[in-house]
């Protein structure tokens, strides 16, 4: 195996985790701006930076797909398709909200597992690497969201 044989394998998983990313990124974007409750500014606040967080990320997910010679999925089209994330543009109370995006970040965490054991031993350290860093920002993401909403 030469030293850059993971590529193709790394970016097909790459597209789908910044899909997935970009779905969460308009869920949460939705959210940040439909949402009305008595907590409204809280969070609005707490949307806002998870929205910003998430374009950041997709940013990254994109950076390295080319990084690695592959070509970054760019269209409503393309995301919709390759998204294991269903779209959902009703917005309710904030108990469901809350619900819903946090249930979108441990999902996105679950798949980046399935993910990481997959490519073990395929030598392509830098992308299981930000496969990590992006669960333990999923995770953080999903926590904040349910510490936000105690009722």
């Amino acid at each position: 195996m030469s030293s850059r044989d993971y590529e193709q394998g790394s970016v097909d998983i790459l597209v789908h985790v910044l899909a997935d990313t970009y779905v969460l990124a308009i869920k949460t974007q939705n959210a940040h701006w439909n949402l009305r409750d008595p907590g409204f500014i809280g969070m609005h606040e707490l949307l806002d930076e998870q929205y910003q967080g998430l374009q950041k990320a997709i940013d990254v997910l994109a950076e390295r797909i080319k990084a690695l010679g592959g070509r970054a999925p760019g269209s409503m089209k393309e995301f919709v398709s390759l998204s294991r994330l269903t779209e959902s543009s009703e917005i309710t109370t904030l108990k469901d909200t809350v619900l819903l995006l946090s249930e979108g970040h441990k999902q996105i965490t679950s798949l980046m597992l399935d993910h990481i054991k997959t490519m073990s031993g395929q030598g392509d350290e830098g992308t299981m690497d930000l496969l990590v860093e992006r669960i333990r920002d999923h995770d953080h993401q999903a926590w904040l969201l349910e510490a936000h909403d105690q009722s």
